[in-house]
């Protein structure tokens, strides 16, 4: 449902917020990029017995008695995923299925729409790493949106030991709002002070280290809502990963440098969220706060990260570029075994902080709480720009052009393949037999989507295109109304030879 007025949008997220709920702490892990089987408890980019397991803290939170995983379906992107995850909204409805936002764009979430620190009045929301969903004017930005204490970087990727991105800023106009001194395009941003000060050490390191002091600090008066976006696993701005030298493993960096970074990279970011969860055992606060880690999406092959045996990667609609790892814990509820959307975890955590508020509040999220039976009988993600996505139903998925913009984003095409870690450790995917632009796979069967079965069972692809098509219809007009839409899109390419999407236009 869409409210069709401020007014009423207020009154009734009002009308939850005057409704007690239990007290409990909240702890958000967002991973950028994490591989759809880079927790694996063998990541398929090692051969068994030549190396550690990467990942032994997360990787273990799977199996903790606490611990619940989750089956999560997110957008291919950043941008979209990360504003559904805020609003309890499809990207779709939000404006903001596709691509990502790149600097100097003016959108962002819509201003309407109350963010997930907003439906927590009782706790202190603090909010350290990646934003990603706004940054052109002040109203924006998380200290306007419900946050108490932001520290962290307004764009997708940033520099992790520099701290800088080297994407430019398309119109002066646009930019001059949060420029300090022209240095907008430094993006580790102190914003309650406007202090572009850039911090020293690396990215994972220093938000790690903000996390801790928060947790240091608590004195119990109020609950806290602890919203850690990681830098980490995404790559760097030249698009490689980058890492610290002493947790690369020698061996592997003979044999592959780009998957031994992006392994360092992981094994570095476990063993912060472990110091993160020690802190709280410390303060004897863990039982007592709820926790979520996830991914945004799947992982970039081409920066090392793996979801192999799952086909495609980021930028895709193959599972390799929605599925993503994802773990519930220390909720006193039960998670319902169904496929789950981003815009499902902001209903959720009000769920279990308050389990009157979602019986009387469902209307005012397309999400809907893990804790219950979903009544949608299709989930459906799509790009309305780029005309691809797609839908779920029971057991069945039906892709639309798959590979969606990958070779206009980065001028080569993609196969729609699965990129397996070989001997050498290159993560070139393999060549499918035939890829068409309508294919339908039974994920309970064959979660790899190498049998497309559309030929076979025509009337179900008829009947998932048409939810298809009307649900790009019904927001197509939502869309980025500011940018150019299909075939005039431009793609603009920087000095140095990076790549960043659409813009404004002139």
């Amino acid at each position: 449902m869409i409210f069709t007025s401020p007014e009423m949008l207020l009154f009734a997220l009002l009308s939850t917020l005057l409704r007690p709920v239990i007290s409990k702490n909240v702890l958000l892990i967002v991973i950028d990029d994490l591989g759809s089987t880079d927790l694996s408890p063998t990541p398929p980019s090692l051969p068994p017995g030549s190396t550690p397991l990467l990942t032994p803290f997360l990787t273990s939170l799977y199996t903790s008695p606490n611990s619940q995983p989750l089956n999560l379906h997110t957008s291919p992107q950043c941008t979209p995923s990360r504003s559904s995850l805020l609003t309890g909204y499809t990207p779709e409805t939000l404006g903001l299925s596709h691509y990502v936002l790149v600097n100097g764009q003016d959108l962002s979430i819509p201003l309407q729409f109350p963010l997930l620190p907003q439906y927590l009045p009782n706790h202190t929301s603090h909010l350290f790493g990646k934003w990603h969903v706004g940054h052109a004017r002040n109203s924006y930005t998380p200290l306007e949106r419900g946050y108490e204490i932001f520290k962290g970087y307004y764009l997708g990727s940033t520099d992790f030991f520099e701290h800088v991105n080297n994407e430019v800023c398309c119109c002066e106009e646009v930019c001059s709002p949060l420029r300090a001194n022209s240095s907008f395009n430094q993006s580790y941003i102190d914003l309650q002070g406007y202090d572009v000060t850039l911090p020293s050490g690396y990215s994972t390191d220093i938000v790690t280290e903000d996390v801790l002091k928060v947790i240091d600090d608590y004195d119990g008066e109020k609950d806290f809502f602890l919203h850690v976006n990681f830098p980490a696993t995404h790559s760097g701005p030249d698009g490689l990963p980058q890492y610290k030298e002493s947790d690369v493993d020698p061996d592997l960096y003979a044999r592959s440098p780009k998957r031994a970074g992006f392994d360092a990279m992981l094994k570095n970011l476990d063993s912060n969220i472990e110091r993160i969860f020690k802190s709280l055992q410390d303060k004897r606060l863990l039982d007592g706060t709820l926790v979520i880690i996830l991914s945004d999406n799947g992982g970039e092959t081409s920066s090392g990260a793996s979801n192999y045996p799952l086909r495609g990667e980021k930028f895709t609609y193959f599972e390799g570029g929605i599925k993503t790892p994802a773990m519930i814990i220390n909720s006193d509820k039960m998670v319902v075994d169904r496929i789950v959307g981003m815009e499902d975890i902001l209903p959720s955590i009000i769920d279990d902080l308050n389990h009157d508020l979602i019986v009387t509040t469902n209307t005012l999220f397309e999400g809907e709480s893990i804790f219950k039976s979903s009544s949608r009988e299709y989930k459906v993600l799509l790009d309305p720009v780029y005309h691809c996505g797609t839908v779920f139903y029971s057991s069945y998925k039906l892709v639309v052009n798959g590979t969606c913009g990958y070779d206009v984003i980065f001028n080569k095409p993609y196969l729609g393949g699965w990129s397996k870690p070989d001997d050498s450790y290159d993560n070139k995917p393999s060549i499918p037999k035939n890829i068409n632009e309508v294919m339908l796979f039974n994920l309970n069967d064959d979660e790899e989507e190498r049998v497309d079965l559309s030929e076979a069972k025509k009337d179900l692809v008829e009947e998932m295109l048409k939810v298809y098509k009307e649900r790009e219809r019904e927001v197509r007009g939502l869309e980025r109304q500011s940018i150019m839409l299909g075939d005039d899109i431009e793609i603009i390419r920087p000095k140095g030879g990076g790549k960043i999407g659409p813009w404004l236009p002139d």
